[in-house]
C-alpha cells in the first residue's frame, strides 16, 4: 500500500476497461508488491506514519522498500472509523488468487 498523488486514466466509453494508473506512485507500489510475499501487507513509509496509531508495522526485509504490517493496534469506532468484530490478524486470512482481485484494486 502506497499513499501519494497518482496519474488515473479513465474512459466512461469503455466502463469494462480497468482505469491506468502512472506515476511514481504506481512505481513504488508495484515494487512493494514484487517484494511481498503471498498474504503479507507492506506500506510505504509516508502510510507507515499515518497509520502507526492503528497498525503495528516491523521492516522489511529490505529497507527501505516497505514496512511489513503485522497486526491492529486499536480499532476505532462511531465517527471515527469503520467498526470491526476483531482485530485483523492479515498473516491468519488467506491471501486471494491473483484472478481474483480486479487489476485496478491492486494498486
Amino acid at each position: 500500500m502506497v499513499t501519494g498523488d497518482a496519474c488515473l486514466l479513465f474512459r466512461p466509453e469503455e466502463a469494462d476497461t480497468a482505469p491506468k494508473v502512472m506515476g511514481e506512485v504506481a512505481d513504488r507500489c508495484i515494487r512493494l508488491l514484487a517484494l511481498a510475499p503471498r498474504g503479507q501487507v507492506r506500506v510505504c513509509e509516508v502510510t507507515r506514519r499515518a497509520s502507526e496509531p492503528d497498525i503495528a508495522y516491523r521492516v522489511g526485509p529490505e529497507p527501505p522498500d516497505g514496512w511489513e504490517a503485522v497486526r491492529v493496534r486499536r480499532q476505532r469506532h462511531g465517527a471515527e472509523g469503520r467498526r470491526t468484530a476483531a482485530p485483523l490478524d492479515w498473516a491468519a486470512r488467506p491471501a486471494p488468487a491473483p484472478g481474483e482481485i480486479p487489476a485496478h484494486a491492486v494498486l
